[in-house]
């Protein structure tokens, strides 16, 4: 499961960490930063157990969570027995991308 919207793994986050004591910009360039800075991507692995009752309700339910809290949510199904990719999926990955509810593919 990929989740944006964390900026902490932002190179250009750093410089609100750089700020003068009372908030003040160190450079006339702190603002384009920031302006451009763009969104991190934080990585949430959540493995599955067949063996555990309700796992993909775990999972259903993480995602509208993250969904909920406006991050864009990618589920990507990597078990031995999800189905076999598309065969667009070598020259076009975003075609093969399905949606599941809004904000989760």
């Amino acid at each position: 499961m990929t989740v944006s919207g964390d900026r902490s793994t932002d190179p250009a986050a750093g410089a609100a960490a750089r700020k003068a004591p009372q908030g003040l910009p160190l450079d006339q360039a702190d603002g384009l930063r920031r302006l451009f800075a763009g969104r991190g991507c934080r990585v949430l692995a959540l493995a599955a157990n067949p063996h555990v009752a309700f796992g993909g309700l775990v999972l259903d339910r993480v995602a509208a969570v993250l969904a909920a809290l406006g991050r864009e949510v990618l589920v990507v199904d990597a078990a031995a027995s999800s189905p076999a990719a598309h065969e667009l999926a070598r020259l076009d990955l975003a075609a093969c991308i399905e949606g599941v509810a809004p904000r989760v593919s």
